[in-house]
């Protein structure tokens, strides 16, 4: 399981729902509840691109491919939880599958001017602090995706007007993301693409 801090991602909101605040024992004051505002998620924050080509984010970790008119794109963190998110027409589609019990539950709607020009596959820090900063990010170990660590076939594919497979097959236009704090400290590494180019994982290494 991925900690409830990190968000594994294909265009995919994660919320936290309310919590109660309890006061200490012996108090006769009655428990209240207190409304926790949802983590959100945000555009990439673009730090810095790496001699290598890889680029450097602040809340991302992981790949992207870029291309026009994307149709299709899907991830599978671990091997307990899958996403996909579809386009067609004039609406996206989200499909989140619980592959150990087969639960799942879809939801669509339209985006405006939605450029439809990449996709990816990331573990994103949640924003925000009270300034708008993103948060600090939490021990995650090691995130998982794509089949040859998950064992769930055909992940980290995307479909586009001119190419569909997977990361791989999108060649100079695969970009490796890292993510690192805003002095450029590394935060979340990702590895290299495996040999069959779709499944890679994303190490956490600090806050």
């Amino acid at each position: 399981m991925v900690s409830n801090r990190l968000g594994i991602l294909a265009v995919l909101a994660i919320c936290i729902l309310p919590a109660l605040a309890q006061v200490p024992d012996g108090s006769t004051a009655p428990l209240t509840s207190t409304a926790f505002s949802p983590l959100q998620h945000k555009p990439m924050k673009f730090h810095r691109v790496r001699i290598d080509g890889s680029v450097e984010s602040e809340n991302w970790s992981g790949y992207a491919v870029t291309g026009s008119g994307f149709t299709s794109v899907r991830v599978s963190p671990g091997n307990v939880i899958s996403a996909q998110v579809s386009y067609s027409g004039t609406e996206f589609t989200t499909t989140i599958t619980n592959e150990t019990t087969g639960a799942s539950f879809s939801r669509s709607a339209r985006v405006r001017g939605a450029a439809r020009s990449s996709a990816e596959w990331i573990a994103e820090a949640p924003c925000c602090t009270s300034s708008g900063g993103i948060l600090p990010l939490s021990d995650f170990g090691t995130a998982s995706f794509g089949e040859e660590y998950t064992g769930i076939s055909e992940t980290n594919f995307a479909t586009e007007t001119s190419t569909s497979g997977q990361i791989s097959a999108f060649g100079s236009n695969v970009q490796e993301i890292i993510m690192v704090s805003s002095s450029g400290a590394e935060e979340a590494l990702p590895s290299a693409l495996t040999s069959g180019g779709t499944s890679f994982q994303v190490a956490w290494k600090s806050e």
